[in-house]
């Protein structure tokens, strides 16, 4: 079956974009904020959510990019080899309730602060399949 491309928006850990000459307003950021490796041989990623507070326990660093950035794993792309096998507990605290949109950018700041990460914005072709229902042979001939 031959297969077709498309263009997708992808997230690369490559390099950073930023027009020169230009200032971008000041991002949120947590005014506590605690980042440890985790040592425990769990199994399972935990987080809990609530107005001020946002924590995750034993994430990989690529579950907490993709989260933080809402990119699904199929359009993530790059980054070292332990990115997806070591894992870290993650604790931040807002002074005021605010946003879970709003604690996804504080969390990109975090990462881009404490991991210095750099993100890359990029069309790429990916092969697209179709899956399509064959249609029946007829036999002219009968057994």
């Amino acid at each position: 079956m031959p297969s077709r491309a498309f263009a997708g928006n992808g997230l690369a850990i490559l390099l950073s974009c930023a027009a020169l000459g230009q200032t971008a307003p000041a991002r949120p950021e947590f005014d506590v904020a605690s980042v440890k490796p985790n040592r425990l041989s769990a199994t399972g990623i935990n987080n809990r959510f609530d107005a001020v507070r946002m924590s995750w326990t034993n994430a990989p660093l690529s579950v907490l990019i993709q989260s933080a950035y809402l990119v699904p794993s199929y359009r993530f792309v790059g980054g070292p080899g332990w990115i997806n096998s070591d894992t870290w507990d993650i604790e931040g605290k807002s002074e005021a309730p605010t946003t879970s949109v709003r604690r996804y950018e504080m969390l990109q700041r975090l990462l881009e602060d404490r991991f210095h990460l750099t993100v890359h914005r990029e069309t790429r072709e990916l092969a697209e399949y179709r899956l399509v229902v064959a249609k029946p042979q007829r036999s002219d001939r009968r057994p």
